[in-house]
């Protein structure tokens, strides 16, 4: 569900930015997976997977490709909401 819960977020910034609502940012949340505090049991809901015995975490990269294209997407859409100088 990582996926559509990511296109859903970024539905309704631009739905808020088509309405002329000043979006300043996105938390997206969770980030990293986590291990669910009553079961003890992996959440593989993040970007970022769960640490491994150095400390690291590996991408998730289906959500990696879809945050960097909703990244695009909302730079075309700022970019066209950008006042435009007037030549005299």
């Amino acid at each position: 569900m990582r996926i559509p819960w990511t296109r859903y977020i970024f539905e309704q910034v631009v739905q808020a930015m088509q309405t002329h609502v000043a979006v300043e940012g996105i938390c997206h949340y969770p980030i990293a997976d986590y291990r669910s505090w009553s079961e003890k049991k992996h959440r593989p809901f993040g970007l970022l997977g769960m640490q491994d015995v150095n400390g690291c975490r590996s991408i998730y990269e289906p959500l990696e490709l879809e945050l960097r294209g909703q990244q695009i997407r909302l730079a075309g859409l700022l970019k066209d909401a950008e006042p435009r100088q007037v030549r005299r």
